[in-house]
């Protein structure tokens, strides 16, 4: 499967929910404040595991968007590709 979404959608899928679609449980450790989200950490540390050959970077603070970039950099145009810089503006 080539195409990331597809892949991202899928990997997510599979950790979330059983094949006949009944939810999977899973627990998260609590909010130490407004700005926390453990359900981007847990889905980023998902990502990280199921897309090896992809990269999936968190934003560096709280009130940036978007929460989270995945890509594959070795599908980047040669004039952006890697090395390559995320920068993530408020």
């Amino acid at each position: 499967m080539d195409d990331l979404v597809v892949r991202c959608f899928s990997a997510l899928r599979n950790r979330f929910f059983e094949r006949d679609s009944k939810p999977l449980p899973f627990s998260l450790p609590d909010k130490r404040n407004t700005q926390d989200d453990p359900l981007d950490v847990y889905v980023h540390r998902i990502l990280i595991e199921e897309l090896t050959d992809a990269t999936c970077v968190r934003t560096p603070g709280p009130l940036v968007t978007p929460d989270m970039v995945i890509l594959k950099p070795d599908d980047l145009p040669p004039v952006i590709g890697p090395p390559f810089k995320l920068v993530f503006s408020p």
